[in-house]
């Protein structure tokens, strides 16, 4: 062994122990001739020719203890036969001489077989046998140090363990689990599919492949572990041979994961908020039953959509950069979009996405959270409005004015075009609240507002700024001709009789005109000089209009003068 195959014994050659018998019995010979002067009779040695074949085909090896001894004893025989044939006792020695032949052939032939040879047939012997040894440590090396457990059952008993097998099972010594049934050291619910496997092996000669199961050690712990068997013989009988690998903390992580997984889907499928999940290209891997609910589709259906087809078209461009930005390892904060249902409707949405990687760093997919931010949307919506429209004739209050004044004096200070403001007071209201009182008024401005805003054109803003006073805004007027038209169709519009608690009450209004950027430069200045300039018509009668750097009032088209 060690490594090479034994060599192949080579068969004995047949003439070194035929030589060596002929040289016996031609020293026979010469000595008989020499000590009795005889020559015939000792040809009765012939018959030990076959003799001497048969120990030269046996291989008696010459220089051997056995035949050295042999030789000598056969040499004294050979003379004690010539002595007694001497004496007339011819028949005796023939019979005697035929009988030590083959008594002699039956000792080389023995001495042959149960004699360990010399040479290299003896030096291949004890490079078997240390072979076989070593080969025999080495195994018991490798039983003694594998990580794995290994155990050996004979007749349902445990017959061997080895040290890992000894700690796996909660044993401080081999005696622990000698002797004790197999079976006991076995999950209950496992045992009939392990007795199954035991049969197949020990019954069928069959090894079983890798199979899970559970053990109990003997501090009464349940472990996992992985058992392969195979049927093997140990102290000349059939037993079954167990490697046992102890996967307790594997099998736990897998628990730990499966559990981890089943918290993940629930939450997936009960969650409230729109959970999508798309690969790095974009395209949908899953969608939560809400999203479903939220796009109108089946979440099958959005299964290989690309994200961008869900988006707003005005914001599909957006969705591309932000799968770009994700992919960059850029973390994006909460933001908002539009998206486009099945059925065609928008619907405002709020999203969170992040890009979910693996534990070595490596991407794997992104996932968008989003809800619905209609309502929301809605009530952020009646707020604003709320805050920047009167709640009485719900037009533009005076946050909204100036908000608006202020982004139109910038647009015409770069496209060096006019803006005009009037700034609108009612005459004589406080009448009508004294007459009708504070609600009939209110009504009565509400429906003031309406008619103001009916008779006014898309660049022709208005707002209450409180009380009884309006303003309006006129874009892209520069010519007072058709400013004043505009003012003299708005006093027309308050002109007509309004019906307030079953009575016609008709009101009149007071304009003052300023103009940018001849008058002033900003919102607050502009509204200043068309506040004096109002008052400079209520001081002429009222029902009129006055451009602020005029000194005279108009009444439709006519002059009045200072």
């Amino acid at each position: 062994m060690n490594g090479s195959s034994p060599q192949s014994n080579p068969k004995p050659s047949v003439w070194p122990g035929a030589f060596l018998w002929i040289a016996i019995f031609l020293v026979y010979s010469v000595t008989f001739i020499l000590l009795y002067g005889r020559i015939g009779e000792y040809a009765f040695g012939l018959t030990f020719l076959p003799a001497v074949l048969i120990a030269g085909a046996r291989g008696l090896p010459a220089g051997t203890l056995g035949s050295a001894a042999l030789t000598i004893l056969n040499f004294l025989l050979l003379l004690l036969a010539g002595e007694m044939f001497v004496q007339g006792m011819f028949t005796s020695i023939f019979w005697l001489s035929h009988l030590w032949i083959f008594f002699a052939a039956a000792i080389a032939g023995y001495l042959h077989t149960s004699t360990i040879r010399s040479g290299p047939q003896a030096r291949e012997n004890i490079r078997l046998h240390e072979s076989l040894f070593e080969s025999q440590e080495r195994y018991r090396m490798l039983v003694d140090s594998s990580p794995d457990a290994i155990i050996v059952h004979r007749e349902g008993k445990i017959v061997f363990v080895n040290p890992a097998g000894i700690k796996l099972m909660g044993a401080s010594r081999p005696e622990d689990l000698l002797g004790l049934p197999i079976l006991d050291l076995v999950h209950a619910d496992d045992r009939p599919a392990v007795l199954e496997r035991i049969k197949q092996v020990i019954e069928k000669h069959r090894a079983v492949d890798i199979r899970e199961e559970r053990l109990l050690r003997l501090d009464g712990k349940t472990i996992f572990v992985e058992v392969i068997s195979a049927p093997i013989h140990y102290a000349g009988e059939h037993a079954a041979l167990v490697i046992v690998r102890d996967i307790s903390e594997r099998k736990s992580r897998h628990l730990d994961l499966a559990e981890s997984e089943y918290r993940f889907r629930t939450l997936f499928d009960q969650s409230l908020d729109s959970v999508v999940i798309v690969d790095l290209q974009g395209y949908v891997l899953n969608a939560n039953p809400s999203a479903g609910q939220l796009l109108g589709y089946h979440p099958d259906e959005m299964v290989a959509m690309h994200a961008s087809e869900i988006a707003a078209p005005e914001e599909r461009a957006g969705t591309q950069r932000v799968l770009e930005k994700m992919l960059s390892g850029e973390t994006l904060p909460l933001y908002e979009r539009i998206i486009v249902r099945k059925d065609g409707i928008r619907v405002p949405i709020e999203v969170r996405v992040a890009l979910i990687v693996d534990p070595t760093g490596k991407p794997l997919f992104i996932q968008s959270v989003s809800r619905d931010i209609s309502e929301r949307k809605l009530a952020e919506k009646q707020l604003k409005h709320m805050a920047t429209h009167d709640q009485l004739t719900n037009l533009p209050n005076r946050v909204l004015f100036f908000e608006r004044l202020d982004g139109l004096l910038n647009q015409a200070r770069r496209e060096l075009r006019p803006i005009s403001i009037m700034f609108l007071d009612l005459d004589g209201f406080k009448w009508v609240n004294d007459t009708f009182g504070h609600p009939k008024g209110d009504l009565l401005l509400h429906a003031i507002g309406q008619r103001l805003e009916r008779c006014l054109n898309e660049k022709e803003s208005i707002a209450r700024m409180g009380g009884d006073e309006f303003t309006v805004v006129l874009e892209n007027l520069a010519d007072q001709e058709e400013i004043g038209e505009v003012a003299a169709r708005i006093l027309a519009s308050l002109a007509e009789p309004f019906p307030l608690d079953g009575n016609l009450v008709t009101i009149t209004g007071s304009i003052g005109i300023s103009t940018f950027p001849r008058d002033a430069e900003s919102a607050e200045i502009l509204l200043k000089q068309a506040d004096n300039a109002m008052y400079r018509a209520k001081a002429h009668g009222k029902n009129c209009y006055a451009f602020y750097h005029e000194t005279v009032v108009r009444r439709d088209a006519d002059l009045v003068s200072k």
